[in-house]
């Protein structure tokens, strides 16, 4: 049975001093990038970029996933990324194999 505080319903954390560890990903963004002249949901998605791929700066989702994820719909997406790429926080590499489109690859 987990403890829940009354006055926030979040489980109780334990003892004064112990640890809680919480699985929780996290992006860490660049101070010129907080400073840049960017709208906030071009910030929101810049900082979801930086969740996927590795440290090489490459990141790989599809503009469908970045859309669920936002709660914004492709076209949204695309206008944000744009701004990104204007800003040159993003650099957008289109991606084919022949003719069948790939998920596009940013570098960040």
């Amino acid at each position: 049975m987990t403890n829940l505080s009354a006055s926030n319903d979040r489980p109780d954390l334990g003892d004064p001093g112990s640890l809680f560890v919480e699985d929780q990903r996290f992006a860490v963004v660049p101070e010129w990038v907080i400073d840049a002249e960017i709208s906030d949901g071009a910030f929101r998605l810049y900082s979801l970029l930086l969740g996927y791929g590795n440290s090489s700066g490459c990141r790989m989702p599809s503009r469908a996933l970045l859309a669920r994820r936002l709660h914004r719909s492709v076209d949204t997406v695309d206008r944000t990324m744009r701004e990104l790429v204007a800003a040159g926080v993003v650099r957008v590499e289109h991606r084919h194999d022949g003719h069948q489109h790939l998920t596009n690859r940013y570098h960040v």
